[in-house]
Order: structure tokens, then C-alpha cells, then sequence
């Protein structure tokens, strides 16, 4: 992924899972990832990399959300993002998306610091609720529900609100006793609704609630903490993300609830406990968005988030773990620059890791590998099997079926050389040129087989 905070997920209609960073867009086919970006100049790109909420129509028409550009449009199988033109007044507020929902065949839910609005087919756009401004807590929509018989209801900064099928009214419903604020709201199979407030979840039937769970129950110093998200798997459990304590899985039939939390050392856990986007898709796969760590699926039954953990450095787990590069090895395995513990390769079939921080050493004339090696880039080479890496102690041309490394030369006064040793990102060209980004020296192009040098600063 671009970056690892997962804002959003949704599964398209043709089974694509889309994922939504503050990095940018992620389609996924199951087999690769399909990036999307705003780039400068090119009015077809997205508006804004940091993605808050996706939906698609009944048109199959893609709807990103962002966090200071407002709402785009995508048409199904063309790459052009289309801005749709913000309602009128409090243009700021409104441009910060922070929830879409599809409305069945008539358009879609946005959410935003505004307020609610609705936007038709047509692309009428129309205001259901404005929320009025406040700093703390900050006015925002922070989840949409759609019931079966086509009511939404919003979990808001404001409480909770309720629009009847084909209403332009939002009608503010009143809070459970015991709750506080409106965060996640979800209508279940059955035409319950549940709404969370702090790690407290509520259910509502017949116009009244009751405390179906209660996460802080005794437990003072969590209460701070929120359930975020609420989804129900094909078995009709319901799964609740919160900020900061994990997963929760709850059976309503039994009242019961099991707490999944990240474990240090246990490998196929859940990657991290603050959550932000949640999503079981039409297989009954589970996708959990994470705060730092992307996104993991896993198999409500029980199958394991699928994770791997390097325990056996000296450079502290951290630092191991910190992956900056990743290079697959046909199906073979990984190849993957971290951010102190060097280059290594993991192995699928072992289920283990070689490291070649020594080799790189070798390269600059020292006897073992330097101390905190970050690499940052992998790229393959023209050469078969060869590889190039970008690293904070320079560039290096890298052959694995010899264990040998070459160093790119460097020296600032020089124009064969590459004028710093921090070189953070690299490709190679369809001509075999090498391109080189570093820290604070602009971009350099150099071709192996001429043994040309090119500086471009910056």
C-alpha cells in the first residue's frame, strides 16, 4: 500500500476490493495491487491521496471521499476520476468527507464536518442535515446505516438521526440512557439496529434500547477508547472495531462476546488493536483496516490474520520488522529491505529468513554489516537474478547466486558519483538506466553498461 492507515474498504460489484489510504486508492484483484494518486496537473487523477470513504451506486459508479477536496466520481472500467461539484455555502466543511453509503437505486449518502446531504442520480445534490460547527468534539457524520425497507440512520457528533425512505428530513432520535455519544450505527439482518457509544453497544427494537454489551464495564481506564465500526458476517455475528482495544466478535442469539487482540509475538494474530475500517465481503472474508499496519482479512470462523514476524535479529523487533522494501521472488519468496536490520530474503517453503547485511559491508570495505542499514528501494536488474538497492549507505548493484556486492562510488565533487550515500528511492528504466533519489541531492541517472552519470538537483 502506499500508506498503511485504512480509512475505507468496499467490495465492488464485480468482487475487486477497493481500499482507501491516506496515501491513496488500492484496487486489489486478489492477485496485485492497482494504485491510484493525485498527481499534479493531471485533472483526470484523484483530487486528494488521503481517501476518508468510498461507495458505489447501483450504476456501479465509484464514489471516493477525501479529506479537504470533497467527493470524485469514477465511471466502471475508465481510470478517470471526475470532482463532483460541492453543494452550496461552507465549501471547507463540506469538502471533508468522512462517510459514504449507497441509497439502493437512488444515489448515495454523503457524510461530511457539513452535515449530511444526499446526491441523486442525476447529481442533485441536496442538504439533509447541517450539523452546526463545534470544536470538541469536532462536527462530523461518522457512520451511515441503510435498513432494509430504505430508512438511514446517522451516527453524528450531534447524536443520532433518522431520514425515512424518500424523506429529505432528518429526525434526531433520542440516545440509550447510558450512552454518551453516537458512533457506529448498522441495521442487522433482521431489521435491529445497534449503535455504539464508547465501547458500550446498544440495540434498538420496537422504539426501545437496551445495553446489549458493554466493553468497559468495571474497567474505568478503557472507557476512553470507542467501538468505531459494527459489520455482521454471513453467520449473523457482529464484529466490532474499536479505536485502540482490538476486535470484538458478538453473538447477539447468546449475548456473548470474544475479544481478538493484537499479540506481540504471535504470528497470524491481528496485526494491530486500532482499528479504523471494517468489511466482510460477499464470501464471508473478514477485512480489518488498520491504524499503521494496512489492511488483514481473515476467515470469521477462525482462520488466523495471516502475519509474518521476524524474531531473531539483534536489532531490536522493531527495527526488523519495520519493512521499507518489498521484492517478490517469483512465487518463491520475498525479498525485503527494512529499516535497520538490512536486506534480507524470506524464504516461502523454510518459513525463514537469510540476511545479506554482511555482503552489503563487504561492498563499502568493512568486515560486517553496518550498524542500523536501512534499505529502502529493491528493484531487479538487467542482469538476471541481480539486483539494485537504494539504501542510507548508498547504492548497490547486489548478485544473490554469488553473494557478492558492488557499491556505486560516491563523492560530491565528482560527476561520475553519485553526490550522497542516502538514497531513498530507485528504478530502473526500460534502457537499463538506473534512477536514483536521494535524501537532499536530487536525483541522479546512472547507465551501467556506459558507465554514464546524469545529475538532475533539486
Amino acid at each position: 500500500l502506499a500508506q498503511n492507515t485504512v480509512n475505507a474498504l468496499l467490495q465492488d460489484r464485480d468482487g475487486f476490493l477497493w481500499i482507501g489510504t491516506q496515501g491513496g486508492l488500492h484496487l486489489y484483484d486478489g492477485y496485485e495491487f492497482l494504485r491510484f494518486q493525485h498527481r499534479a496537473g493531471d485533472a483526470d487523477s484523484l483530487p486528494d491521496s488521503f481517501v476518508t470513504a468510498l461507495a458505489e451506486d447501483a450504476e456501479g459508479r465509484l464514489f471516493v471521499g477525501s479529506n479537504r477536496h470533497g467527493l470524485a466520481v469514477r465511471q466502471p472500467g475508465s481510470p478517470r476520476f471526475v470532482v463532483v461539484p460541492p453543494g452550496e455555502g461552507e465549501r471547507n466543511r463540506r469538502e471533508v468527507i468522512t462517510v459514504l453509503l449507497a441509497d439502493g437505486d437512488e444515489g448515495i449518502w454523503v457524510g461530511s464536518h457539513f452535515g449530511l446531504e444526499h446526491l441523486a442520480n442525476n447529481g442533485r445534490r441536496s442538504d439533509i442535515l447541517r450539523l452546526p460547527p463545534s470544536a470538541e468534539p469536532e462536527a462530523s457524520v461518522r457512520d451511515l446505516a441503510r435498513c432494509a425497507d430504505g430508512t438511514l440512520y446517522a451516527a453524528t457528533s450531534a447524536g443520532l438521526f433518522r431520514v425515512n425512505a424518500g424523506s429529505t428530513r432528518a429526525r434526531g432520535l433520542p440516545l440509550p440512557r447510558a450512552a454518551d455519544a453516537a458512533m457506529a450505527v448498522h441495521c442487522d439482518a433482521t431489521g435491529a439496529l445497534w449503535l455504539s457509544s464508547g465501547l458500550r453497544l446498544f440495540e434498538r427494537q420496537n422504539a426501545s434500547w437496551r445495553l446489549a454489551f458493554d466493553g468497559a464495564a468495571n474497567l474505568p481506564q478503557i472507557a476512553h477508547y470507542a467501538i468505531v465500526r459494527i459489520r455482521e458476517d454471513l453467520k449473523h455475528q457482529l464484529w466490532l472495531a474499536t479505536d485502540g482495544l482490538g476486535l470484538i466478535k458478538f453473538l447477539p442469539t447468546e449475548s456473548r462476546s470474544e475479544w481478538l487482540r493484537h499479540q506481540q509475538r504471535a504470528p497470524g494474530g491481528l496485526p494491530e488493536d486500532a482499528l479504523r475500517s471494517l468489511l466482510v465481503d460477499r464470501s464471508g472474508l473478514l477485512w480489518v483496516g488498520g491504524n499503521i499496519s494496512g489492511v488483514a482479512r481473515a476467515r470469521p470462523e477462525g482462520a488466523p490474520f495471516t502475519s509474518v514476524i521476524d524474531d531473531s535479529s539483534v536489532h531490536g523487533r522493531i527495527n526488523t520488522n519495520n519493512v521499507r522494501a518489498i521484492l517478490a521472488d517469483a512465487d518463491r519468496g520475498l525479498w525485503l529491505g527494512t529499516e535497520g536490520d538490512g536486506l534480507k530474503y524470506y524464504d516461502f517453503a523454510k518459513r525463514a529468513f537469510s540476511r545479506f547485511g554482511d555482503v552489503l559491508g563487504r561492498a563499502l570495505g568493512l568486515p560486517a554489516a553496518p550498524a542500523d542499514l536501512r534499505v529502502y528501494a529493491i528493484q531487479p536488474a538487467r542482469q538476471a537474478g541481480q539486483l539494485w538497492l537504494a539504501t542510507d549507505h548508498g547504492a548497490f548493484l547486489f548478485d544473490p547466486a554469488q553473494q557478492v556486492a558492488q557499491a556505486l562510488p560516491v563523492d560530491r565533487q565528482r560527476d561520475d558519483a553519485l553526490p550522497s550515500a542516502d538514497i531513498r528511492s530507485l528504478i530502473v528504466g526500460r534502457d537499463g538506466s538506473v534512477w536514483l533519489g536521494s535524501l537532499s541531492s536530487g536525483l541522479s541517472r546512472y547507465r551501467p553498461e556506459l558507465k554514464q552519470w546524469q545529475h538532475f538537483p533539486v
